[in-house]
């Protein structure tokens, strides 16, 4: 969180515009709010599965009406767990360059995609992308509230002295180095593991009230939601015994969403169980 809150500072203030699409990472919208900034996000349909269009996406950066400062996308996003394509973000990367804005690529859960998704591999092609990454998700370190940042030398260098001083510890960004050299090994059938657990869900819920947005099976995230928009979905799965985030806290969902974060392997038969009786009560009540 801290590179984002960063990043935020070196290219936002008030008057600002950043564009992003919805729904998005709350904290990251929150920020920018915080900073006086506009946040205009384009925003994803539920008729379309919450599924993002980056074509359409790209011509909503080409026509926004006001200056565009920054472009935020999250990769995979969150909350849907949605993944783009390398040829869909350098699409994005290339629409914020004929704005002349900056672009963030927030990859907090990038290690639950395939590596070739990453805006990792345009680094250095072009001199206003900026990726951002996490070691809270996939290596499991989120008490070390490490991450790492990369982008073009000159914004790095005007980057550097925002950072806080003791940012970060030595033994974490030792424990983080160490990790990285041996990335393979540290994070080893994490995406198949977390394919096989999102697949027992779909088929779960399959044919019910309670539905998947498009997403990615093998990211531990998914917007689960219901046709009905008077209904409190987090309240439902709540009664059954499973914590959810509310859709309401995310902008363009309602409280007839939530998101739903996979548990560790021992307690999926547990969250099976529980989301079957938040599934039958649903369909009890129509």
């Amino acid at each position: 969180m801290d590179i984002l809150y960063t990043v935020n500072k070196l290219f936002l203030a008030p008057g600002k515009t950043v564009v992003g699409y919805a729904p998005q990472f709350s904290a990251y919208v929150d920020d920018v709010h915080m900073q006086g900034a506009e946040y205009a996000p384009f925003m994803l349909r539920q008729p379309d599965n919450y599924r993002l269009d980056a074509e359409a996406f790209a011509a909503f950066i080409d026509a926004f009406p006001r200056a565009v400062h920054v472009v935020y996308v999250d990769n995979p996003n969150n909350p849907t767990g949605q993944v783009l394509r390398p040829e869909e973000v350098e699409t994005l990367i290339q629409a914020a360059a004929r704005r002349g804005a900056a672009i963030l690529v927030d990859e907090a859960y990038g290690e639950f995609m395939p590596e070739e998704c990453s805006a990792m591999r345009f680094v250095g092609q072009y001199d206003h992308l900026y990726v951002l990454k996490s070691m809270s998700k996939g290596f499991g370190l989120a008490g070390m509230r490490l991450g790492y940042i990369a982008g073009p030398a000159e914004g790095m260098a005007q980057y550097r002295k925002l950072v806080p001083p003791y940012n970060g510890n030595g033994l974490a960004r030792r424990l983080g180095v160490a990790m990285l050299r041996s990335k393979e090994s540290s994070i080893e059938g994490l995406i198949s593991r977390a394919a096989a657990k999102n697949r027992q869900l779909y088929a779960l819920l399959a044919g019910g009230p309670i539905r998947v947005a498009h997403t990615e099976p093998s990211v531990p995230i998914s917007l689960l939601y219901t046709d009905d928009p008077g209904v409190d979905l987090c309240e439902v799965f709540r009664k059954a015994g499973v914590a959810t985030v509310s859709g309401a806290s995310f902008e363009g969902l309602g409280v007839n969403s939530v998101r739903l974060m996979l548990p560790r392997e021992e307690e999926m038969p547990l969250l099976l169980e529980l989301a079957d009786v938040a599934q039958k009560s649903l369909s009890a009540q129509k």
